[in-house]
């Protein structure tokens, strides 16, 4: 799995240097607000489209190719642990999960709203929007195999199989897309929406899958993907923060 995801980033920015190599050729061969018409043929950007929508698409499908932390949602991959955590714990866990999660969302999209402000300002413009959500799309995987800041300063979860916001990073990067009207950047944002919904009810209805204390999955010892074996190496000289680490020992006490 370690080994798919680093490919995967490899790739992801592949497509991130093609685009600025289009950009500094020709800055306007990224408006996106022209639509998607294929009149004069299939251009950068019908592709780059079908990038980003079969990469969202498919968290729609359970796959083996993809870490359990962005299919925890899924029924099947839900197995109840043998010591199953009291409701009241699963409860106050959510609780401290949310105010994590708002904390994340206030500044992804307060910072984010800057960067409203200076495209609507004509400071930036709708190719260099473009990039940013490429940017982004790369981070994305960044967060995953090398370092999230998200993970290390807000959330504090232990990996990104139990991360909470795990499948948060298609509305994170389709956020410069919002506010370009058009067909090309508003079909994707629905798409992330809908996978964003999707993802927050059932965290809402079944929080169980997202816990790693009831859901068997999601332990340490049953893990085979070591996406944390980079960020273990970058990390080594931090320590963990405190409400994390009680969790690590308490699991280490529980094998």
């Amino acid at each position: 799995m370690f080994k798919i995801y680093c490919a995967r980033l490899v790739v992801r920015i592949g497509v991130l240097m093609v685009a600025i190599q289009i950009y500094l050729r020709d800055k306007n061969s990224l408006i996106i607000s022209k639509g998607l018409s294929l009149k004069n043929g299939i251009k950068p950007l019908h592709l780059l489209w079908m990038i980003l929508a079969v990469e969202m698409i498919s968290k729609f499908f359970p796959q083996k190719i993809t870490s359990i932390g962005c299919r925890k949602q899924f029924k099947a991959n839900y197995r109840a642990s043998e010591r199953m955590p009291i409701k009241v714990e699963i409860t106050n866990w959510k609780k401290q999960e949310n105010i994590a999660a708002k904390k994340v969302f206030a500044g992804w999209f307060g910072g984010n709203a800057l960067i409203a402000i200076l495209y609507f300002t004509k400071v930036l413009s709708e190719s260099e929007m473009v990039l940013l959500s490429l940017f982004y799309f790369v981070g994305d995987l960044i967060c995953v195999v090398l370092f999230c800041p998200f993970q290390s300063f807000i959330m504090e979860n232990r990996c990104c199989i139990t991360c909470r916001i795990f499948n948060w990073d298609s509305m994170m990067f389709c956020t410069p897309l919002i506010f370009i009207r058009s067909i090309f950047s508003w079909s994707l944002v629905l798409i992330a929406l809908v996978l964003l919904v999707w993802w927050e009810f059932v965290f809402w209805k079944y929080p169980q899958r997202f816990f790693e204390k009831s859901n068997e999955n999601l332990k340490c010892q049953h893990c085979n993907e070591h996406l944390c074996l980079l960020k273990k190496l970058i990390a080594a000289p931090r320590r963990l923060p405190k409400r994390r680490l009680d969790d690590s020992i308490n699991q280490r006490q529980e094998n």
